[in-house]
């Protein structure tokens, strides 16, 4: 995955030739020409589905074994240290453990680790002596740098943690920055196509740290570091580079650690209560809009003015953007409903089969059927152990069960005009407002229309029970009463059909 990329990148963004990457890269000049031409191939099918590296090497993983050095070995060696420091505070110096000691720890425990990937991880954090700093040039155009941020809001009356992308270019130190719920790939994806469409070029680099959702393959050496296959596709079909900072050294992309720091502060210090996050992401875009037309000391330009002279040595945008969907193939529960983040979302009864394919976006859940067509779209929820369930897509199991709809969590989850229709004409006789209902839904008429007709029914038709019948058949007249074309001159025909269409109306109600 990582070879094609840097092939592909070398041949059409560096212009290099196919003999030259071969050289470089100790590849056969077949592979390189299989790559490139394959590449070729998929950009002009214009299908979202070829966008980026397609098809990537498949490897038995069967027998791999888990890395020795996990997350909770980490953890446990980071307590160790932060013991030593809090003995060394307190005069306890010589009782701190040694990495012997560590290590030794770890195997009683129970964990599988050699002592060499413990020395290494100590020494991380062992550095002696005053690390000296060496200023970088950064050439226009050269790079720009992502990060995360935590950010708290109070939205809608509740206290929100949200996660803030942030984007520094190099040169011009412009920035960008959006809200999102979560810090996953979906969000990840989003923000840099957010990013390059609103500065309207592609740097040459993008520098990030090791975050999970930029490193698919994590290891204290960069060149061992290995980019998730998203990140592998997005940075192919925009044209930009990947560059990973080493382990604990922010400093290497300190101009996007300082914006961070500075967008929170300027954006969010004085206000931080929304009504929604569409708000406090309008609110931010205005506060970057008054930063970008800063200048920093010694500059007789704005940063957005310098970045406008940085686009003309930026990778021209591509005709379409990037899908950030993360296309997903997930299993239909006996509920009828799909997992998404642990959160349950119901999906329309007429899609048959164990599994349905959806596109998870950052605000939204777009549902498809086997012939790949949109059937529904769910807004995505942001909490955790949760039903989400339309009552429009279960009508046909209901009108099997009526009896079911009381109690149900579609009928307690429908909008307040359809639980008020029910619970004033509807709440003894289910069967019949489940039938009207799917009437109403099949021919996509309003709640108000259905009101209108039971008004009606129970006005005109006394002393008689309701039925589905009688309501539908009062629907169509209130339809056609509506849309009805009145002549421009009464004639004795049109009176003698209305009279006779009256007359019909009443033997009717009559039968009933």
């Amino acid at each position: 995955m990582l070879e094609k990329q840097q092939i592909i990148l070398r041949h059409f963004h560096q212009g290099m030739s196919q003999r030259t990457i071969s050289r470089e890269l100790g590849l056969s000049r077949n592979t390189i020409k299989k790559y490139v031409d394959g590449y070729m191939k998929n950009r002009s099918l214009q299908d979202s589905s070829s966008k980026g590296v397609l098809d990537p090497p498949r490897y038995d993983s069967s027998s791999r074994t888990k890395p020795k050095l996990t997350e909770q070995v980490r953890d446990r060696i980071d307590q160790y240290l932060s013991d030593n420091e809090r003995k060394r505070s307190t005069g306890l110096a010589k009782q701190c453990m040694r990495r012997v000691d560590m290590h030794e720890a770890l195997i009683a425990d129970g964990f599988e680790i050699s002592y060499t990937t413990v020395c290494e991880y100590v020494k991380l954090h062992h550095r002696k002596g005053k690390e000296i700093f060496i200023r970088q040039h950064i050439d226009p155009g050269q790079n720009s740098e992502f990060d995360w941020a935590e950010v708290k809001l109070i939205i809608g009356g509740k206290q929100k943690r949200l996660m803030l992308a942030v984007f520094t270019n190099g040169y011009s130190n412009y920035r960008w920055a959006g809200l999102y719920y979560r810090q996953d790939m979906s969000s990840f994806l989003h923000a840099h196509v957010q990013y390059l469409t609103h500065i309207g070029g592609v740097p040459a680099q993008i520098v990030y740290d090791n975050m999970r959702t930029a490193v698919a393959r994590f290891a204290i050496r960069n060149a061992d570091k290995r980019p998730t296959d998203d990140l592998l596709k997005i940075s192919t079909y925009y044209q930009f580079d990947i560059r990973f900072c080493n382990v604990y050294k922010a400093n290497e992309k300190g101009r996007v650690e300082r914006s961070v720091e500075y967008v929170r502060r300027k954006t969010f210090a004085q206000n931080d209560e929304f009504i929604d996050l569409d708000s406090a992401n309008r609110h931010l875009k205005q506060k970057l809009t008054a930063i970008n037309n800063r200048k920093s000391k010694g500059e007789s330009r704005t940063f957005a003015e310098r970045l406008s002279e940085e686009k003309t040595h930026m990778t021209v945008l591509p005709v379409s953007a990037y899908d950030t969907a993360l296309i997903q193939t997930l299993r239909v529960d006996k509920y009828h409903t799909i997992s998404v983040d642990t959160n349950h979302y119901s999906i329309p009864e007429n899609l048959r089969g164990p599994i349905v394919d959806v596109r998870i976006y950052p605000l939204h859940i777009h549902i498809y059927d086997k012939n790949g067509d949109v059937v529904d779209i769910h807004q995505r929820r942001h909490c955790k152990y949760r039903w989400f369930i339309k009552i429009e897509h279960y009508l046909k199991t209901l009108a099997i069960k009526p009896g079911a709809l009381p109690n149900s969590e579609a009928l307690f989850q429908a909008d307040a005009e359809i639980t008020a229709l029910y619970n004033q004409y509807f709440s003894d006789q289910p069967k019949i407002f489940i039938d009207v209902f799917r009437h109403a839904t099949k021919h996509q008429l309003s709640i108000s229309i259905i009101t209108q007709a039971v008004d009606q029914c129970l006005k005109t038709i006394l002393n008689s029970p309701l039925t589905s019948d009688k309501i539908i058949f009062m629907i169509q007249a209130l339809m056609n009463k509506q849309n009805e074309i009145q002549p421009l001159t009464p004639s004795p025909l049109n009176e003698q059909i209305s009279f006779n269409c009256v007359k019909q109306l009443q033997d009717i109600q009559a039968i009933f």
